[in-house]
């Protein structure tokens, strides 16, 4: 088995173990948090027993989760365009931005209009809190 047969085995096993882990594992949690939540834990605020469990933090927790689950379903969806195009034949390819590598050429700091040096003597004596 050739290395490049051996890297694409072990993208598609990482592919087969983020579909479970995270894209249903994910969705079933949510799931359960949605459902079970309310009923496995009362809401009630009781700082002194330590319950801070509210309907607010409730919905909270659930909008994380399900930002995490959308966010993690667009890095799904963008390995598994990596995996067709390796499929096809085109190679693995980053897609990811590379601005920073572009932009060497340039000065950052062209555009900014240079102050005038300012040199010593060209300052007042004294100090500046006796002259307010």
């Amino acid at each position: 088995m050739s290395l490049t047969t051996a890297c694409d085995l072990t993208f598609i096993i990482f592919l087969v173990a983020w579909l479970f882990s995270r894209q249903i594992g994910l969705a079933l949690l949510i799931r359960t948090v949605y459902v079970d939540g309310s009923r496995l834990i009362p809401y009630k605020w009781d700082p002194k027993s330590g319950l801070y469990f509210t309907r607010f933090t409730h919905y909270c927790f659930l909008t994380m989760l399900s930002i995490l689950w959308i966010l993690a379903t667009i890095w799904f969806y963008t390995a598994c365009m990596v995996a067709v195009r390796v499929v096809r034949g085109l190679g693995a390819e980053d897609t990811r931005s590379d601005d920073e590598d572009e932009d060497e050429d340039t000065d950052v700091l062209a555009d900014v209009p240079e102050m005038a040096s300012v040199t010593v003597k060209d300052q007042p004596k004294g100090d500046a809190r006796k002259r307010r």
